[in-house]
């Protein structure tokens, strides 16, 4: 059996690297988990895992290169303390611990994969849940919140090594927070070309310095169009200002409840090119003592504010009812654990493929306010849908 293997790019120069041998490498469901090496059955679970990252010191030093997965349905333990989903055997979270890591070259040639459409959300029921949504708005029960839906593709022909090439080819196109991670015994690829992160945490000076960059706000990029006016367009739209501040402030709280520091707007919004698009992004940051644990992070942070919407607890609530299913690894986050440097994605751009199906399964979607117009938000989750589809 070929053994588990993660590949993403580091550092500035976005170099590839590919982790593999893994020590350990288990999938936790809510009352038992599975090793993903062995395909054993243990009693260990969700709890287990969180009790895990609670030990965790954001300055500790790994010996081992850590990479977890986390589903977005871990939220419902995060947020509320019990499992809320009507979805009860669904994954909750993968930890690997591996034991070596190698620079790769990129791939120069490969064949494009042949996807067709076999899901896409239906716009009239699409816009039914949009005005659903505005209701609990309206009512002041949400601020902001963070509507998705699921695509679907089949495929005919393309093993893992057609997508771990497809990924290995993306070079400047990848995303700062892009990973892929092959996992065998469940003939998965989890394969994410995202741009944002949950957080990143840095040593620095006897403490540990805290970063965010929430992405709200975005627009289709045209080629016969100079960036500086779309952006100018985009970054002045009152609409996409107000979606961006509103997460800015919410991640600012998040941020600020770890500890007594209280978290800065670094940038309240800046410019972010993606493959295909223009986003507004914002930059936080705080500086924790040694003493802050990875798990009280997460706990604080997860899931991120620019996916769900604000406030987080009442709007995640919402969402379950405008939502026709689990979302899975999409919007679910990343931890890559490399010895005293952590980073976290939001798993946007993200496909979870099933290779035995030959199905690829991909989220997208957007921030909806009073401002919203219904049409734009549909056409705006085909936008995003197409920057990820069209590079594979």
């Amino acid at each position: 059996m070929t053994d588990i293997f993660t590949i993403l790019p580091y550092g500035k120069n976005k170099e590839l690297i590919k982790l593999s041998r893994p020590k350990k490498a288990i999938l936790y469901y809510l009352n038992h988990s599975i090793d993903l090496i062995t395909g054993a059955e243990s009693e260990e679970n969700i709890t287990t895992y969180l009790d895990y990252l609670d030990s965790k010191k954001l300055r500790e030093e790994s010996s081992l290169f850590e990479v977890h997965h986390l589903f977005y349905e871990l939220s419902d333990i995060i947020l509320f303390d019990e499992f809320k989903s009507p979805y009860k055997n669904l994954p909750l979270a993968i930890k690997i611990l591996y034991s070596k890591e190698e620079k790769l070259e990129g791939v120069k040639k490969r064949s494009r994969i042949k996807l067709s459409n076999t899901l896409s959300p239906d716009k009239t029921k699409y816009e039914e849940g949009f005005f659903k949504g505005r209701e609990e708005l309206l009512k002041g029960n949400s601020y902001q919140f963070n509507y998705t839906h699921h695509f679907k593709y089949s495929f005919d022909g393309s093993s893992a090594e057609s997508f771990i090439d497809s990924f290995m080819a993306l070079g400047d196109k990848l995303g700062q927070f892009a990973h892929l991670t092959y996992i065998p015994l469940v003939d998965k690829v989890i394969f994410s070309n995202s741009p944002e992160s949950l957080f990143q945490a840095r040593v620095k000076s006897g403490s540990v310095e805290c970063l965010t960059t929430p992405i709200k706000g975005t627009v289709k990029r045209h080629a016969s169009v100079p960036i500086s006016r779309q952006w100018n367009e985009l970054k002045n739209d009152l609409k996409n200002q107000g979606e961006l501040y509103m997460i800015v402030d919410l991640l600012r709280n998040d941020l600020s409840s770890i500890e007594e520091p209280t978290a800065q707007i670094v940038k309240k919004k800046t410019k972010l090119l993606v493959p295909g698009l223009i986003h507004q992004m914002g930059v936080i940051k705080v500086r924790f003592s040694s003493r802050v644990s990875l798990g009280k992070v997460i706990r604080s942070l997860f899931p991120g504010g620019s996916i769900t919407g604000a406030p987080k607890k009442s709007t995640v609530s919402i969402l379950k009812e405008l939502e026709d299913g689990p979302r899975g690894i999409y919007t679910g986050s990343t931890l890559l654990i490399r010895k005293n440097q952590i980073d976290c994605s939001i798993n946007i751009r993200t496909a979870d493929i099933d290779l035995k199906y030959s199905e690829l399964s991909y989220g997208a979607g957007g921030g909806v306010t009073l401002m919203s117009n219904f049409s734009d938000e549909y056409t705006e989750m085909h936008d995003k849908v197409a920057s990820f589809i069209n590079l594979l």
